[in-house]
C-alpha cells in the first residue's frame, strides 16, 4: 500500500472486479484512448486474478481508495527495465473528477517509481483534445516533449497526440 493524504494506493484485489470491468466497458473513459477494448467478466477475472508484477507483466495497476471505497486506478505499463521507464495512465471515476483525487494519485504514484523503482523516466500520450488530462500531467510537471500527428482514430477522423515526459531528477 502506497498512503497519500486523502487516498490510499494498493493492488488490485478479486472484490475489485466489478468497479473494473465497469470502467473497462464505459464508452465514456475510452473517448481518448489508444486501445479502445471492451473485456468480458472472463478476461476481467483473469486480469485481476493474474501476477501484477512489474518485472514480469511490463505493467502495474493499482486502485485508488478514498474513504474506502474504489474510485480509480493508476497504472505503469510498457516498463522497460533496461532504460527505466515506463507509460503512466489514470483513471478517475466520473463522480470523483475535479475534487484533485487524479492528481494524488499520480503523484504518489511518480514518488513509488522514482523512488521505490528507480525508474527515470515516466511518459504519456494524450489526445491534444483531451485538455483535462493535459492538464493534470502538466500540473504534475510533465512536459510535452513531442506530438505524434494523426495517431488516434476517433470516428472518421484523426487526432493528433502529444507525448509528455517527466524524468526522474
Amino acid at each position: 500500500m502506497i498512503n497519500g493524504k486523502r487516498i490510499v494506493l494498493r493492488k488490485i484485489i478479486p472484490s475489485d472486479l466489478d468497479v473494473l470491468l465497469t470502467w473497462e466497458n464505459d464508452p465514456a473513459n475510452h473517448e481518448y484512448s489508444e486501445v479502445p477494448s471492451f473485456y468480458s467478466r472472463e478476461m476481467m477475472n483473469d486480469f485481476v486474478c493474474s501476477n501484477h508484477d512489474l518485472f514480469i507483466n511490463n505493467q502495474l495497476r493499482l486502485m485508488i481508495i478514498y474513504n474506502n471505497v474504489s474510485i480509480g486506478c493508476v497504472d505503469l505499463f510498457d516498463f522497460d527495465p533496461f532504460h527505466l521507464r515506463a507509460g503512466v495512465g489514470v483513471l478517475i471515476d466520473a463522480q470523483y473528477r475535479d475534487v484533485g483525487l487524479a492528481k494524488e494519485a499520480l503523484l504518489l504514484l511518480e514518488f513509488y517509481s522514482f523512488n521505490d523503482l528507480n525508474i527515470n523516466q515516466l511518459y504519456c500520450k494524450i489526445s491534444v483534445k483531451n485538455i483535462r488530462s493535459v492538464g493534470l500531467f502538466k500540473s504534475c510537471g510533465y512536459q510535452i516533449t513531442g506530438e505524434l500527428k494523426s495517431w488516434l482514430k476517433i470516428q472518421n477522423t484523426f487526432d493528433n497526440v502529444l507525448f509528455l515526459q517527466k524524468l526522474n531528477n
